[in-house]
């Protein structure tokens, strides 16, 4: 369903079922929402009083985290919200108007991406463990590059993408970033990582070829092929090593 508006889309799932999201309201605005089978979608009213929230991700205990606007739609801030509370925290930035929350491990801590001033460059990916503020992961290639943190392992692992032509990263606290294997190809991003350090993601092999691939270490990755056409992208894996993704087909 919707919350009253035209359109809702679905971001993240729990091993209870739980579904979170964003969705529009019969106003046009697009809030947040959390879909239970008991209880259908519910609007998750936000404290922060702007016209937009989303979430993304959402952990086994119910802790979900994604992006709101503030008071005016002025400020875009990485949110976490913790049951039974009904309201949304702000988490904070590195030093802009804006943060964004995109992933959640058991612990509550959120990774995600923020601008280190408001001319929106660079941005850095960063952790925020429950109760703390923004930790600054770094980028490939020294302050002045990009990344963005994708994904969280239960233990902390963090991965996504950085550097000035997009590499795969992983992030751990006693080693830093480092980056990821490719294909061969200029491009590369980590999507998701699982409790057993296996990542996904993809990688390109040439300007016009992109493959889905699993990293089971830093330097070992497996390509992961297509379903019969020249690209693919991995964007989840479970703990069973299964792998979800999109290919095309000639």
């Amino acid at each position: 369903g919707t919350l009253g508006g035209d359109f809702a889309i679905a971001s993240g799932i729990n091993s209870t079922g739980q579904v979170v999201g964003g969705a529009t309201d019969a106003s046009g605005e697009v809030h947040a929402f959390l879909w239970t089978a008991t209880s259908g979608m519910r609007d998750l009213r936000d404290t922060l009083h702007g016209t937009f929230s989303s979430a993304v991700a959402i952990n086994d205990l119910g802790d979900i985290t994604g992006t709101a606007s503030e008071v005016g739609d002025i400020r875009y801030v990485a949110f976490l919200q913790t049951p039974p509370q009904k309201w949304i925290k702000a988490l904070g930035t590195l030093g802009s108007h804006y943060s964004y929350g995109y992933a959640i491990n058991a612990a509550a801590t959120v990774a995600g991406s923020s601008p280190l001033n408001n001319n929106l460059t660079p941005y850095h990916a960063f952790i925020r463990r429950k109760g703390s503020r923004l930790v600054d992961l770094g980028a490939l290639g020294g302050r002045s590059s990009n990344s963005t943190a994708l994904g969280i392992s239960p233990s902390e692992q963090v991965v996504g993408w950085s550097g000035y032509s997009p590499q795969a990263f992983l992030w751990t606290a006693s080693s830093g970033m480092q980056a990821l294997a490719t294909l061969g190809g200029q491009n590369s991003s980590a999507l998701a990582i699982n409790s057993k350090t296996q990542i996904v993601g993809f990688s390109d092999l040439s300007q016009t070829v992109t493959h889905a691939v699993l990293w089971s270490a830093p330097d070992q990755i497996q390509d992961l092929g297509t379903l019969g056409g020249s690209n693919s992208i991995a964007h989840g894996i479970n703990d069973l090593g299964q792998v979800i993704g999109e290919s095309t087909l000639q």
